[in-house]
């Protein structure tokens, strides 16, 4: 059974044949680690891949190992690429017990072959320093053949290509992946109650059917909470997405319960066992000789980006008390949760700072962006004069001088980010609150039918 994965390396191309190429996890434990220096030094000495292969798993698949840096960047001169990515880094793992060093070089070298051997560089090398023997391919992003790049769009095969070269040498394969899991950010973010944007959704999705019968009044529901969906039964998975989303989101990622045939089932079930709201309500409207002033409105009256951001923390939930799963907050807002702990650190900072305008915040931005780029200049100075013939302890000192600069250039770029987070978010926090108070004023004019 082997797992594959293949991903970009920027930078430098040696990082990652370095690593590929280690001495501790490629060594053949046939050989006295005493006998042999570090892998460069091997390399050197034994220059043809039949020496190399003989003490360690390491080959080369159109290039030599040895000097494969050089030639990996020489085909990139050659061609004139040398920016963006510069090589492919994959790796391909078995399991545990189930291949030998020398099966699993053997194996790695004809996947090499197989998917790249036709024009590109391939550094194959078997790491054994775990239970889970596992190759490691480092594949130059540029053709040595016509200079053409390497692109994902073939890369799909990757994983085929592997599973077919197991099964010819008798190998078990995952005949079912069950694909990607739910990312560590998410699963640790629901663990600990905090809101996140799969739970919002799976909540709207609960919400919206408990409130329909079939997928038209779904469809409404999910819409009347902010959310589009996309029910068309030709797609195999449908999903959901929020206005402000980059990309929707597979309901059948929610579970079982949501993929398109449970939503239809749930949809289809007894009326009865569905909340739904009354037709027509009898509303006594009594007139109120005064009203106590809340929070709410104390808050409205500060103004400025001050009073916005108070305002918005106030609709969240998270003023006067904030809980991590509020209960009143408007499905159009539900989202931002999620960033509740970002926007009340930029609210704290409004307040300290008594910042209540936006042109007041777009100087503070100017002057902190001055500040940073004067103490950059500072803090060069201080390293130009550092690497001079000087005495031990002037360069010290200078040094020391530099470092506590650089303490501060990190408060300040942090200030700049969080500034300039507060200009673009307060426009969009300004619509949505709009957004809001218009959906209120449409469910008072339905009470009051």
């Amino acid at each position: 059974m082997a797992v594959t994965k293949l991903w970009p390396i920027r930078g430098r191309v040696d990082s990652p044949l370095n690593y590929a190429a280690n001495e501790e996890k490629t060594a053949n434990p046939r050989w006295d680690k005493s006998s042999l220096q570090n892998l460069t030094d091997v390399m050197h000495y034994a220059a043809d891949e039949d020496k190399t292969e003989k003490q360690f798993f390491v080959s080369g698949v159109n290039c030599n190992p040895a000097i494969a840096r050089d030639q990996f960047v020489n085909v990139k001169k050659q061609f004139d690429k040398e920016d963006g990515i510069v090589a492919y880094h994959g790796y391909q793992s078995f399991a545990e017990g189930e291949v030998t060093p020398e099966q699993a070089h053997e194996i790695g070298i004809e996947l090499a072959r197989r998917f790249w051997g036709d024009g590109y560089q391939v550094i194959v090398a078997t790491h054994l320093n775990t239970a889970h023997l596992h190759n490691h391919f480092i594949v130059n992003s540029i053709s040595f053949k016509d200079g053409k790049r390497c692109r994902a769009k073939r890369w799909y095969d990757f994983n085929k290509v592997s599973d077919d070269i197991c099964r010819e040498h008798g190998l078990s394969v995952i005949e079912n992946p069950r694909g990607k899991g739910v990312p560590a950010c998410v699963y640790n973010a629901e663990k600990a109650g905090a809101p996140t944007r799969l739970n919002l959704a799976k909540a709207a999705v609960d919400e919206a059917i408990e409130a329909s019968q079939n997928l038209q009044e779904f469809r409404m529901a999910l819409k009347a909470m902010g959310y589009s969906c996309n029910l068309d039964p030709s797609r195999k998975y449908w999903t959901i997405k929020q206005k402000d989303w980059q990309r929707p989101i597979r309901m059948y990622r929610m579970g079982a319960a949501y993929s398109n045939e449970s939503i239809i089932s749930r949809l289809e079930r007894e009326p009865e066992s569905k909340m739904f709201s009354s037709f027509q309500r009898i509303i006594v409207v009594r007139k109120r000789q005064y009203g106590l002033q809340i929070r709410g409105d104390r808050i409205k009256k500060i103004g400025g980006l001050k009073g916005l951001y108070l305002h918005y923390c106030y609709l969240l939930g998270y003023l006067p008390k904030y809980t991590k799963r509020p209960a009143k907050v408007s499905p159009l807002l539900r989202d931002d949760l999620i960033k509740m702990d970002r926007i009340a650190e930029e609210t704290r900072m409004l307040c300290r700072e008594n910042i209540t305008t936006i042109d007041e915040l777009r100087v503070r931005i100017s002057r902190c962006s001055e500040a940073i780029e004067q103490k950059s200049s500072e803090r060069g100075e201080l390293y130009t004069r550092s690497r001079r013939k000087i005495p031990e302890d002037e360069r010290q000192s200078l040094r020391k001088q530099a470092s506590a600069i650089s303490s501060e250039l990190k408060d300040l770029r942090k200030e700049l980010r969080m500034l300039e987070s507060i200009e673009n978010r307060s426009a969009v926090i300004e619509e949505k609150i709009k957004e809001v108070e218009k959906e209120r004023e449409v469910k008072k004019d339905e009470r009051r039918r």
